[in-house]
């Protein structure tokens, strides 16, 4: 393996002698998502498509209802476009959505007032009828909700509630699951050496892109949350090894970065891990004393989230590996974007390649509204982070690719000898 290396390392630096190209950037943009027609103004995305095609969540037509906004051909965003309530139903939320915008998945109150999973089938462009509730698995669940789903519709995962049986009744059960169409819902268990029992939670809240990995929090046996990441082969793992409090919230799209929040002092403060370095804080900015992140490129390249001043509300937060932490307004403003009387909230979700960002803050007429920001990524030649593309990048990525450092080993999602080749190809395009 090391002479494969550096047979491609020699690659790399006779390639360096060939002459560089340009590359065209995306535009900053921003855009307010509008609601829906009757009661009051109201709207939240939630969730983002991998390709960044359609965006979900929910507004208000006199009740609470789950919401999806297309992106058009010309840039421009349908919708919001009114996603129905089940049958008796008061309210609903659409969290996650598939690439192209066909599928929905989310949560709508039943006729007995529970929350209930369920996958909406759009096509196209209208729903064809009320959403189908996702059955629980045996022995049965009372109330739930899908949190995420595979870029490709075809899985999900979120959590449900089951009653055990006792006298007085205990406290319900929050159980993790992973839906898929071959399987149905399952159930994922809880992290090892615990046994799930009343008034205790596991909950899934993100997947990677092909659903093959899942994120969430559990209860240990003393009811301290964990933050834990399972796959199919290997299980659910408690991330912190039993040594910090938090809660995984997000996942890159190959499933190798996760975010989330711990909990240091009482107080919540943002983090990404990954196997090789495990837990890395992310930087709280001056004026604010907590925060959480809740989505991650691969690599670890872009998180996105929250920080906030205790008692004065939350501000949209953007994370750039090597950068200093911003808020998203203030990325916005400085990609000449003008913001008027905007104030973010938070970010909740963006898509994979990090460009789109979703989420809800308060208009210039002081109301709740969804929107959606275009932001560049930066640049993937400035590999050292110096705002310059040069050759001094290309050595520092053979430094960190030959240390094994996920950044460069698994650059753009490409792991191994290939992702030198993935970088080259970035480096010659340009900034």
């Amino acid at each position: 393996m090391r002479s494969e290396r550096a047979c491609a390392a020699v690659s790399c630096l006779a390639m360096s002698l060939l002459p560089v190209a340009g590359r065209a950037q995306t535009s900053y943009s921003f855009v307010g998502l509008g609601d829906l027609p009757g009661g009051t103004f109201s709207s939240r995305a939630s969730g983002v498509a991998a390709d960044g095609s359609a965006i979900v969540g929910r507004s208000n037509d006199g009740a609470e209802s789950g919401v999806i906004w297309i992106r058009q051909p010309d840039g421009t965003w349908s919708g919001p476009m009114r996603l129905p309530r089940l049958d008796g139903g008061t309210s609903a939320e659409a969290r996650a959505v598939d690439i192209g915008g066909g599928v929905a998945f989310g949560e709508a109150t039943n006729g007995a007032g529970f929350r209930q999973p369920v996958v909406w089938t759009i096509s196209p462009g209208d729903p064809t009828g009320p959403p189908g509730p996702i059955p629980y698995p045996v022995p049965g669940g009372y109330s739930g909700v899908v949190h995420a789903c595979a870029a490709y519709a075809g899985v999900a995962c979120g959590e449900f509630q089951e009653s055990p049986i006792g006298v007085p009744p205990p406290l319900p059960i929050t159980r993790a699951f992973r839906w898929s169409l071959s399987t149905g819902m399952v159930d994922l268990g809880t992290i090892p050496g615990v046994v799930a029992g009343p008034g205790h939670q596991t909950i899934a809240r993100a997947m990677s892109a092909d659903g093959s990995v899942i994120v969430g929090n559990a209860n240990d046996a003393t009811f301290v949350n964990r933050p834990w990441r399972w796959t199919d082969g290997g299980g659910m793992v408690d991330i912190s090894a039993g040594q910090w409090v938090g809660i995984a919230r997000g996942v890159s799209p190959d499933g190798q970065t996760v975010v989330g929040s711990f909990t240091e002092f009482g107080v919540s403060k943002p983090f990404l891990w990954n196997a090789a370095d495990g837990r890395t804080d992310l930087e709280i900015p001056v004026g604010f004393d907590s925060g959480g992140a809740f989505d991650v490129t691969n690599g670890g390249r872009r998180a996105v989230g929250l920080c906030l001043l205790s008692g004065t509300g939350n501000t949209a937060m953007l994370w750039d590996a090597g950068a200093p932490a911003i808020s998203v307004r203030a990325a916005l403003v400085n990609g000449g974007v003008s913001m008027s009387l905007w104030h973010l909230q938070s970010v909740t979700a963006m898509s994979d390649d990090g460009t789109v960002l979703v989420g809800f803050g308060i208009n210039p007429d002081g109301q709740q509204e969804a929107w959606v920001a275009t932001i560049p990524m930066p640049c993937a030649a400035d590999y050292d982070g110096n705002g310059t593309r040069e050759v001094a990048d290309i050595f520092a990525f053979l430094t960190d690719w030959f240390a094994g450092a996920p950044a460069a080993f698994n650059f753009g999602g490409t792991p191994g000898v290939p992702a030198i080749f993935a970088f080259l190809a970035a480096w010659f395009a340009g900034c």
